[in-house]
């Protein structure tokens, strides 16, 4: 994409000379388990704030190979306000799709770092080491005292299996919220990733690993050029109409994969939480989960302030009536 502020992006892999360094640390990463727009990036945010975890941040994610390099030299933070006014030039401001600032220190999805270097959004046997490279980048320069990893990627539900084979000492915290609530959310961020550009999901999938190479990534943006196309054309509600039932099959099998992930995990290692609990008492919420991560709270969870957003009408319309069995 073109930039109107060169981001200067790593060129190649400037933390090479300091990798022998964190060879051999001790990983405990937490894995924040919940669907697309089930309140994960809450969640997170929540918990990055009140506890003493490295978390993945917008800056971790565009500078990875320059982490360790820029920690050692003394250059993060400026690297990090550089960022902020590449995001500034863009017009970027939030993530459109809901409230959420865009900065340096916005919390993110590993899946996009998993995508640019292997080509594939979850944890996979080939990319695991990668993951587990960029746990302990974010140990080393941000919790070197509890070695404590946080963790999210809606893309993973149902891969806890693969998970655990890679990170045996992983923690999950499973974020549920309601299916009518979820889909109305989806809903409302197709139709907004789809109007008018997006230089922030651009800059996101721009250095992705695509099949194909550049027809790959041609094929993929022409496709995503289209959709826009269509929906301006269709107007929102009969998008949405056509639209709706491909998001409800959506939903539902993330819903059965949520649940097999958490009936097949040892019971010491997740726990379930829903989005209703959280935005009602967020300090409650994380006493608890300071009891099962067996971590102090640092942070001010009184401080945590619960935003509600009403969707338009549109968004509203024509859901569905009925909700998912939690058991199915």
């Amino acid at each position: 994409m073109h930039y109107p502020t060169d981001p200067e992006f790593p060129a190649g892999d400037e933390d090479d000379p300091y990798l022998e360094r964190i060879a051999g640390d001790r990983i405990r990463p937490i894995f924040i388990m919940g669907q697309h727009r089930s309140g994960t990036t809450f969640l997170y945010d929540c918990i990055a704030r009140c506890f003493p975890v490295a978390s993945l941040e917008l800056y971790h994610l565009f500078y990875f190979d320059s982490l360790l390099h820029d920690h050692e030299q003394g250059k993060s933070a400026s690297r990090r306000a550089h960022l902020n006014q590449v995001f500034r030039a863009l017009g970027i401001t939030d993530r459109k799709i809901d409230e959420v600032r865009v900065i340096d220190t916005m919390v993110e999805e590993y899946g996009w770092l998993l995508r640019r270097f292997t080509g594939a959004l979850h944890v996979t046997d080939d990319n695991a080491p990668k993951l587990e490279l960029l746990c302990r980048k974010l140990a080393t320069i941000d919790s070197p005292v509890y070695k404590a990893v946080l963790l999210k990627n809606p893309w993973d539900i149902g891969n806890s299996g693969i998970i655990r084979q890679h990170f045996p000492q992983a923690l999950f915290i499973f974020i549920t919220r309601e299916f009518e609530r979820t889909q109305s959310s989806l809903e409302h961020a197709l139709i907004a990733l789809l109007s008018g550009p997006q230089p922030f999901q651009t800059m996101l999938i721009d250095r992705w690993n695509y099949p194909g190479g550049r027809i790959g990534k041609s094929l993929f943006m022409g496709l995503w050029a289209f959709l826009r196309r269509l929906r301006a054309v269709m107007g929102n509600r009969l998008f949405l109409r056509l639209s709706r039932p491909f998001i409800r099959r959506q939903v539902q099998r993330q819903i059965k994969a949520y649940n097999r992930d958490l009936h097949d995990l040892p019971t010491h290692s997740a726990m379930e939480i829903s989005y209703g609990e959280l935005t009602r008492d967020p300090a409650a919420m994380m006493e608890k989960i300071s009891a099962f991560l067996d971590l102090p709270i640092t942070g001010d969870p009184a401080a945590i302030e619960v935003s509600t957003r009403k969707l338009p009408d549109l968004y509203t319309k024509n859901k569905v009536q009925r909700t998912i069995n939690p058991a199915s």
